[in-house]
This record gives structure tokens, C-alpha cells and sequence, in this order.
């Protein structure tokens, strides 16, 4: 009790008139346009009714009028950096579970805490306990539901709008959980969003795209070896779009020392795959392992950047922490491990912050452990702000996603953009091409929204990619503060129109550049409809849009070796049409058994075929010619595009090739010329991408002397190790498509294979030009006519030679023709 000018005033009672007093000095600021310093306005009414403690803000929120709430929370509200990128991010913990390598290894990874096994008993894999995530867990005893219904309540109360949600589903490997048990913790996700009991995954994703709270993503923690074709297919039915992979280190020998249970190659395969079903890729790496020392640390993270095998699009940097019950707690204790100090540590990770590309992400620089916790390792909470400061005095810059997002620069710098432009960028990462498109302000460097494109490779496995070539939208994102669903905010950035303008170039690219007949997006659950909006339809886990004739063109024949062409025709099968994915041919040695000409043959549905082979005699001989030529580039040409191995001329007098891209596309890609893409002066002609000049070619990006992997970079030597763009090469003046110094017009094998596996491409094909394999009937025919020159005499070898030479220029003019 409070004794007030003779009155008992009860603490209470004067805490509701502190409250409405604060709410009603924020009101009059609002309307004279003043800044609202909320700290100072509860000192100064705290100290006028003489309250020792000041009002909560959760208490202050309640109080606002509703007419108010809209323009007075975004003022007011606690930590608006959890909101700044447009989305809020639910954390959730799945229940405590075992490492599941622990059979393979016999033990978990030196450097890991927590787990049932571990000195924090009640607490999961890799995490202590003690973390906010963690104790919100344990209050709510593991349970999804509510777990996700306390924190949305919690962020409510803060100020938040909570219309657009992002799940981070935290604990271990989520994926080595029994399926049922997943089932129903993805279910309770969705069922909290929506207020709806669920009795399956599907039933709960039909109502979350319906609900107020929209689900748009879900993160999932993963292994690499638990990011395999089966884990992917139901993560995507989850509603999952990112992964989070625990890589932490790009070293064999400190993977094997430090007990992960996997290889690298095992890293770059679950990157290749995921990006390939659409998933974005956020990887966890950890500096200063045991056997690393800085130089060595310092070296991974450029490899990790810079190298097409990895290239991730989102980085948790978590410096290396002893925590005692851990392995590397005894090692520490032995003296047999030692961290780096503190000023080395922020001085390796300012670094590291430096070497980040512009479409990289860093999420996180350090773990969320309580420092009371941490016997070595970090001491300082803030490590991304000293990290920050000590890359200004380096003058270095940090240019990664977060750091450029509008809405971190409104709030940590107080700055807007002006001068808003669309920026392209395109880089090749784990056997893809990767499209980065931004909109910015280039002068202050503000990033506003982007989008992430992949040209699907054919070692995709999911079958709604498979069919022909297919590009895939795996971001889309705009920045700042979050807007309100169906509300539109001129002082912010979300629902102005960006996303839009992003989709429509993503679909020109796709369909001029990658020749695709269809663009997929990986969609969250709550986004379903905002793409139906733009014309896009549910293709399983997918929203697809088809920009192109979906192509129907060719037909596969199988017959007898033996089997010959008669005149009506009849060996043939008639023409039947297949969709794209009957197109691509193995390739050779890849498991199918290598075959002659006769076993497998593509052949042109179309008028001109129907009348040769109804010709005489004569003309089958002349037809059968033309057909064994066109056998022998078939496994060339286009579908080296797809496969590797190799492009080629098209043979433009066969309808083959020449009526595919016509109806595939308008675009002629793939046609050789001046003028086409693959002729002098376009795409992969001297002066453009691979040519000289180019992105390829010499004093290109990719080329010597200034490109990442061209000499003199000491990391990686020449483009692709060592065989790739540079002139004399596959695109450079003497190359294979280059039609200059005798470059080959008929590359067979391993052409464009090297863009992928890093074999480069060089003169030619194993049977570059000419016919190909040759028939068993062909074969007999040349040892009788090599028998039946031994019986000549030797004074007719030169008659003979001259007659072979004009022969074989006979032949090539036919080819040429």
C-alpha cells in the first residue's frame, strides 16, 4: 500500500495508472509527429507516481487502443530484428534421441553435448538444455503443438504480427526418427496454424494452406547421410523448402578424427540432390576443430565458397565450444586441444565474414549456449558485432544477404533505398547452373528482395522435374518488415510488387535461356495461393506453370542387329511418340551394355522419312548411308547437352534435331551458326560467355589470369581442373564448336561433360566425326574390301589411294550437307 494525499493507494492500482499514463503520452507523440522514446516515457511516468519498477511492455501493448495497435506497435515492439526479414521464425525441438551414427561409429562426435547420454540429461542432441529453445521445449515437455502455440502467443504479446511463420524444427537428426513419430510432429505443426485435429500429414497441409497464420517454410536439421532420395520425398511432403546440413568441416582426415560418421563426397552428393529436388541449402561449418589451425581454417572456407562442389545458400557458423562431458573436453584437459584467443578468434571470423558471396546467407556466427556453460571456446555473446567492428578496421566489407537486407539496414543504420535496380548474378554450383536475381540499390548496397533459379539437371530423381528440361524456382523472398496477408503498408516493402516482377524474369530465363518447357517452385504451404494467383497449378509437392510446348517429338525403335530396311518399310516399328524423357540416351559404359547401331537407332517421324524408304534400290543404298551417319551422332549432339556427351553439328538435311527444337522451342539453341548460340558472336562464340573476353574464356571470371579457378588462383587451378573454357579448349578459338583451326565438327563423347565432372573437353570425340560405331554387316564389308586390296598389285596402290581419298571427301561433303 501506497499513502497518497491521505489515500491508500495499492500498488496495483498505481501500476494501471503508470500504464495508462504511458499510453497515453505514446498517443500524443504519434499525432505531434514526434519520435517515441518508449524507455524514457516509463521512467518519466514510473517516477511520477512514484513506482519503483516499470511497467511491462507486455502490459503497455494490452492497453493500447485497437484503433492505435497499427501504427503505435511497430514503434513500440521488443527485439524487431526477429521480424525484420519479413517472416517469423518458430523455433521448435523434436524429443530427445540418439545420435543415430553411434552404431556405425560407436560414438557420437567428439565436440557434441547433450542427448540422453550425455551430462544434460533431459536436453537433445547437441544442445545443453539450458538454450531459450530448449527450456521452451522442456516447459511444454516436447510437445509440437504446444511448443508452437506458446511462442506465437509469446510473440503476439510482444508487438509481432505472426500472419507469415517460418518452422525451424531443432534437436538431433530429426530425419533418423521413426516415420510415425515424424508424421505426427509435422501434423501438430500444421494443426497449431490452422486450429484444426488432423488425422494425416496430408489433411493437415490442406488445412495450413487455408489457415490465418500462414506456414510458409519449414527447416529441418539433417545429416548428409540422412539427406538421401528417400528422406527429400518426405520432407517435401512435409511442406519442408530448407535444409540445414551439418557439414563443419570440408577435411577428410578431420571428419574421420572427429567421429562424424560420413565423408566429403558424402557432403557434396546431399547438396547435389537437394538442390536438385529445390531445397535451399544452409550448411553448419565449425572453425577451429582439433587438427585445424588457422591457416588450414582459413583455406576451407575459401575452398567451401568458391568450389562449384559446394556453394551453399545459407552458412551457421559455429566456432568450436569445450563443454565438459564431451570428448573434447578431455582433450582439452589432456592439453592435447587448445582454442584459438579471443582476438584470433574474431580477427578468423571477420575473415571469414569477408570471403562470403553476395547470394550467401549467414544465419547464425555462434551457438546459443549460456557462456557460464563454455570451459573454452567463446567468450563473447556478441561475436557477429566484433566481427563486424574488425572488418571496418580492416577495411573489409561483408556483403552476404542479412547483412544488405533492407530491413536490418532500416534499423541498425537508419537508411532507405533510392534507386532500386533488378541485379543479375550466375554461377555454377554442384552440376547446375544457378540464377541469382536481386532487386538493390547499388549505391548504398541494399538488398530488397531476390530469387533463387536452377536449371534442373537430368540426375534429378524427382519425376515431376524428369520429363524434358525443367527450371526450378528454389527462393523467393522480399525483405523487410513483416506485412500483414491481403494488407499493403507504402512505407514498407512486402506485397508492392517485387515477387511478381522476380517470377516474370524467372520465367523469360527459363524459356530463353535454359529452353525449358516448364518452371517449378518449391512453395511453403501458406504461399500455395499467392502462386496460383500468377497462373501456377499443385504438381505433387510443387507449384508448376508450363511456359512452353511440353516437348512430344521423337520416337525409339528396337530391332534386330540384323535386321535390314526393306523397301515398304517393314523392319521399322511404326512411329510412336514419347514424351522428353525417352529422349536422353545412357551413357555409354554408365551400366547399359554398349550396343551396336542396330540394337537401339533414333529415327525422325516425318514425311520425308515415309517417302525414302518407299524409294528404289538406289536410294536405300544412299538412305542406309545417311541413316549410319546419323546414327553415329546420336549419341552426341543435343543430348550431350543433358548427359555429357557431347554436342555436335546438327544434322540439318534429317528432320531429327532440326524439327525437335523448332517444335520444342523457338528459340534455336542448339543450332550451330553465326548468330546462333553456339556460333561466333552469341552465347558461346568468341566475345561472349565462353569465348574470348567472356565469363569463360580468357581475362574472363573463369579464365586466366583473374578468374576464380583460372590461373594464377592457387586453389584450383585451371576452370574445372584444369580443362575447361580456355582458349584452344571446348568454346575457345580452336575448340570443338569453334569451327577454327581445326576444331571438330563432330564431337561424339565428353564434351560437355567437362562443364560437370571437371575432365574438360579437348579436340574432339572418341569417334569424333563420321559415322560413329559401325554395323557387323559394315564390319565384313570393309575386311572384304581391305582383303581385296591385298590381292591388288602393288603398282595399282596409288590409283587406289587416290580413289579412297576422293571417297572419303565424297563423304564428307554428304555430311556437311
Amino acid at each position: 500500500m501506497v499513502k497518497q494525499k491521505g489515500k491508500n493507494i495499492s500498488t496495483h492500482e498505481l501500476m494501471l495508472a503508470t500504464i495508462s499514463d504511458v499510453v497515453k503520452q505514446l498517443i500524443e507523440a504519434y499525432e505531434q509527429g514526434k519520435e517515441i522514446d518508449l524507455n524514457k516515457v516509463k521512467c518519466k511516468a514510473s517516477a511520477k507516481y512514484g513506482l519503483g519498477l516499470q511497467p511491462r511492455l507486455v502490459d503497455i501493448i494490452a492497453a493500447i487502443p485497437e484503433s492505435y495497435k497499427k501504427v503505435l506497435l511497430p514503434k513500440i515492439k521488443a527485439k524487431p530484428v526477429r521480424t525484420a526479414s519479413g517472416i517469423v521464425v518458430v523455433a521448435v525441438m523434436c524429443k530427445p534421441h540418439r545420435c543415430p551414427h553411434i552404431a556405425m561409429t560407436g560414438n557420437i562426435c567428439v565436440y557434441c553435448p547433450g542427448g540422453p547420454d550425455s551430462d544434460f540429461e533431459y536436453s537433445t542432441q547437441s544442445y545443453t538444455g539450458y538454450e531459450p529453445t530448449s527450456m521452451r521445449a522442456i516447459r511444454a515437455r516436447y510437445n509440437p503443438y504446444l511448443q508452437t502455440k506458446h511462442r506465437l502467443e509469446q510473440l503476439k504479446q510482444l508487438g509481432h504480427n505472426i500472419d507469415k511463420i517460418e518452422f525451424i524444427v531443432m534437436g538431433g537428426t530429426f530425419m533418423s526418427l521413426p516415420e510415425t513419430y515424424r508424421d505426427y510432429f509435422i501434423r501438430s505443426l500444421h494443426d497449431a496454424c490452422s486450429g484444426h485435429t488432423s488425422s494425416s500429414v496430408t489433411e493437415a497441409v490442406r488445412y495450413s494452406e487455408c489457415s490465418k497464420t500462414k506456414c510458409i517454410g519449414i527447416t529441418i536439421e539433417t545429416r548428409p547421410d540422412y539427406c538421401l532420395k528417400t528422406h527429400l520425398s518426405d520432407m517435401l511432403a512435409y511442406g519442408c523448402t530448407r535444409l540445414e546440413i551439418g557439414v563443419q568441416s570440408v577435411y577428410e582426415d578431420v571428419a574421420r578424427d572427429t567421429n562424424r560418421g560420413h565423408t566429403v563426397k558424402a557432403v557434396t552428393e546431399s547438396f547435389r540432390m537437394a538442390k536438385d529436388s529445390g531445397f535451399k541449402v544452409v550448411s553448419h561449418m565449425m572453425p577451429n576443430l582439433p587438427n585445424v589451425d588457422l591457416e588450414r581454417d582459413l583455406y576451407q572456407f575459401k575452398e567451401f565458397f568458391e568450389s562449384p562442389e559446394f556453394r551453399p545458400d545459407g552458412l551457421k557458423l559455429y566456432p568450436t565450444l569445450v563443454i565438459r562431458g564431451t570428448g573434447l573436453y578431455e582433450l582439452w584437459r589432456t592439453n592435447r586441444y587448445a582454442s584459438y584467443p579471443p582476438s584470433v578468434l574474431v580477427d578468423l571470423v571477420a575473415r571469414i565474414l569477408a570471403l562470403v558471396p553476395p547470394w550467401t546467407r549467414v544465419y547464425r556466427v555462434q551457438r546459443d549456449i549460456p557462456m557460464p556453460l563454455v570451459t573454452s571456446g567463446v567468450e563473447h555473446g556478441n561475436l557477429r558485432e566484433h566481427a563486424l567492428a574488425r572488418m571496418r578496421d580492416l577495411n573489409l566489407e561483408c556483403r552476404d544477404v542479412r547483412t544488405r537486407e533492407v530491413g536490418i539496414q532500416e534499423i541498425h543504420n537508419r537508411i532507405k533505398p533510392e534507386q532500386v535496380e533488378l541485379i543479375r548474378r550466375d554461377y555454377a554450383a554442384n552440376d547446375g547452373w544457378e540464377t541469382f536475381l536481386a532487386y538493390e540499390d547499388p549505391e548504398q548496397d541494399i538488398l530488397i528482395g531476390l530469387l533463387r533459379l536452377r536449371k534442373c539437371t537430368n540426375e534429378t530423381f524427382r519425376p515431376e522435374l524428369k520429363r524434358g528440361q525443367v527450371s526450378i524456382v528454389r527462393e523467393l523472398h522480399v525483405y523487410g518488415s513483416v506485412v500483414p496477408v491481403h494488407a499493403k503498408d507504402p512505407s514498407k516493402f512486402q506485397h508492392q510488387g517485387y515477387g511478381m516482377l522476380l517470377m516474370e524474369e524467372a520465367e523469360r530465363i527459363a524459356l530463353e535461356e535454359h529452353g525449358s518447357w516448364k518452371i517449378s517452385v518449391i512453395s511453403g504451404i501458406g504461399t500455395r495461393n499467392y502462386y496460383r494467383k500468377l497462373g501456377y497449378e499443385l504438381d505433387g509437392p510443387y507449384m508448376s506453370k508450363i511456359i512452353g510446348p511440353e516437348p512430344i517429338f521423337c520416337m525409339y525403335n528396337q530391332r534386330n542387329n540384323n535386321a535390314q530396311m526393306d523397301n515398304d518399310g517393314q523392319g521399322l516399328i511404326q512411329p510412336r511418340f514419347h514424351r522428353a524423357r525417352n529422349f536422353y540416351r545412357k551413357r555409354p559404359g554408365s551400366g547399359r551394355q554398349n550396343q551396336d547401331l542396330g540394337e537401339d537407332e533414333y529415327r525422325a517421324s516425318n514425311d520425308d522419312d515415309t517417302q525414302r524408304s518407299n524409294n528404289s534400290d538406289d536410294n536405300n543404298n544412299q538412305d542406309n548411308d545417311n541413316m549410319n551417319n546419323f546414327r553415329g551422332r546420336s549419341r552426341g549432339n543435343w543430348g550431350g547437352f543433358q548427359r555429357g556427351r557431347g554436342r555436335g553439328r546438327f544434322n540439318r538435311g534429317r528432320p531429327f534435331y532440326g524439327n525437335f527444337r523448332r517444335e520444342f522451342s523457338p528459340y534455336s539453341n542448339y543450332v550451330n551458326g553465326p548468330g546462333e548460340n553456339y556460333g561466333p558472336e552469341e552465347n558461346y562464340g568468341p566475345g561472349d560467355n565462353y569465348g574470348p573476353g567472356g565469363n569463360y574464356g580468357p581475362e574472363g571470371n573463369y579464365g586466366p589470369p583473374r578468374g576464380y579457378y583460372g590461373v594464377p588462383a592457387p586453389f584450383y587451378g585451371p576452370p574445372f581442373r584444369g580443362r575447361g573454357y580456355q582458349s584452344g579448349g571446348n568454346y575457345g578459338p580452336g575448340g570443338d564448336l569453334s569451327e577454327q583451326d581445326g576444331g571438330n565438327d563432330f564431337p561424339m563423347r565428353g564434351n560437355y561433360r567437362g562443364f560437370r565432372r571437371g575432365r574438360g573437353r579437348g579436340r574432339g570425340g572418341r569417334r569424333g566425326s563420321g559415322r560413329g560405331r559401325i554395323t557387323q554387316n559394315e564390319n565384313a564389308d570393309n575386311n572384304n574390301e581391305k582383303e581385296n586390296q591385298n590381292d591388288q598389285p602393288q603398282g595399282d596402290t596409288t590409283e587406289n589411294n587416290a580413289n579412297n581419298k576422293g571417297r572419303r571427301n565424297s563423304n564428307r561433303r554428304r555430311r556437311l550437307r
